[in-house]
């Protein structure tokens, strides 16, 4: 596991704290180098603080917190790709040669699909049924 600490950036020269005043992105989630990940709010200014690098991204500050230029934020497991957080990939699909049932009986029947050339607007919805 490689950690990365994310921490309060200096964003300008008499600020000395903020406030996180939302989470952009879930606790836990895969984010990428560069998203927007939470927003401060100073006394002078509303600012976006991005990913320094990709990973799954474990939450230590709350929204509201009051947070001193270089505090702790959150930490970066950099050695979570996307597709091991769950995100990247679709479920499988099951596979009907493998099922016992017949097609019909999976609910899937053999469809004539229209042909796009040559068509009249008479004939716009003709030739698409299921048999």
């Amino acid at each position: 596991m490689s950690l990365l600490e994310l921490r309060v950036p200096s964003v300008g020269e008499s600020i000395t704290e903020v406030t996180l005043s939302q989470w952009l992105k879930p606790n836990g989630s895969f984010v990428r180098m560069d998203e927007s990940l939470c927003e401060f709010e100073s006394d002078k200014a509303t600012l976006e603080f991005p990913a320094e690098a990709s990973g799954k991204l474990i939450h230590v500050a709350k929204e509201g917190d009051d947070l001193e230029i270089g505090a702790l934020i959150a930490r970066l497991d950099t050695s979570v790709t996307e597709d091991a957080s769950g995100s990247g990939e679709a479920p499988a699909t099951p596979s009907l040669e493998k099922s016992p049932f017949t097609r019909a009986e999976a609910g899937v029947l053999p469809c004539r699909w229209p042909s796009f050339t040559n068509r009249s607007k008479t004939d716009a919805g003709k030739g698409s049924e299921c048999l």
